[in-house]
């Protein structure tokens, strides 16, 4: 009996971009554009549609699962909020312009976009990531502006038509299924002191027991405005210090931060495993300092 063949993460890395010469080509077919485009925006207002199920129904895990462990700000499909915010970002512009290509030959599925669009924009108050909804705020008007839109005359029934039921629509999403007080509260967290004392440090030997699902061990970040990212910055300059000529390799944070903290949340939080918060910095712990300054 032949053994099943193993399979690497490297193999669908490679599968994935191989996966993009087709699709390029594909795209040149306007029709192939527009089914991508369809796709791309339906499987968004899905995932939406279950992060504002989740939070209407105050559940405690992703798909409603409850065994204690898992994170508590997981939106949608997505385990950190943050994730969530930032792919509604790569898809609202996309149904924002399917709703304006569509406008003329086919008001059918241009109403279709502008309400998906419209969901997707409300779903930003289903996460209590900070960053894509001040992205929101930047982009959107500049995507109106680059649209060159014709609006019509402000006595037109039909442009407060739209107005009012774009509001509506929104609030009750919002109101359904939003987490506008633990959205204020996140934003409140800034003006906390960066020298606030963590809730929770618990040895190393514990942290095996005390991680979540998403590998984090909660109760143990840095509150204030620049938070975790002052712990972060502080292993990368003991990591330069160790190694300042040579680096730790590139790609090497991780093992440089692994022996250079002892910050749980540091140690953990998959997002500080992959970076540091500062390029310079992170290129100098992998690269060492001469390398970082001929970048």
């Amino acid at each position: 009996m032949l053994a099943a063949p193993v399979f690497s993460p490297a193999f669908f890395l490679v599968a994935l971009v191989a996966a993009i010469l087709p699709l390029s080509d594909l795209a040149r077919s306007p029709r192939w554009a527009l089914a991508y485009a369809i796709t791309l925006t339906t499987t968004a207002v899905i995932i939406a549609g279950l992060a504002l199920a989740q939070n209407h129904t105050h559940a405690t895990g992703i798909f409603w699962r409850n065994d204690g462990r898992m994170p508590g700000a997981f939106a949608g499909t997505f385990f950190h909020h943050t994730s969530f915010g930032a792919y509604l970002n790569t898809i609202w512009p996309l149904a924002a312009g399917l709703a304006w290509i569509a406008r003329r030959r086919h008001p059918f599925l241009a109403a279709v976009s502008a309400f998906g669009c419209l969901l997707l924009l409300a779903t930003h108050t289903a996460h209590v990531g900070r960053f894509p909804q001040f992205a929101v705020l930047l982009i959107a008007p500049l995507l109106i502006l680059g649209l060159k839109p014709k609006f019509p005359s402000l006595r037109s029934p039909r442009l407060w038509l739209y107005v009012f039921t774009s509001l509506a629509a929104v609030t009750l999403l919002v109101l359904v299924g939003g987490r506008i007080d633990a959205i204020g509260e996140r934003w409140r967290l800034l003006a906390k002191p960066t020298n606030a004392v963590p809730l929770f440090k618990p040895v190393e030997a514990e942290w095996p027991r005390l991680l979540r699902d998403d590998f984090i061990i909660p109760g143990t970040s840095t509150p204030g405005f620049i938070g975790d990212r002052v712990v972060g910055w502080g292993a990368a300059l003991t990591a330069i210090a160790a190694r300042p000529l040579t680096g730790h390799g590139p790609g090497n944070w991780m093992g440089a931060a692994s022996q250079h903290t002892d910050d749980p949340f540091v140690r953990t939080f998959f997002q500080f495993l992959q970076f540091t918060h500062q390029e310079p910095l992170q290129t100098a712990v992998e690269r060492g300092v001469p390398a970082a300054l001929a970048f």
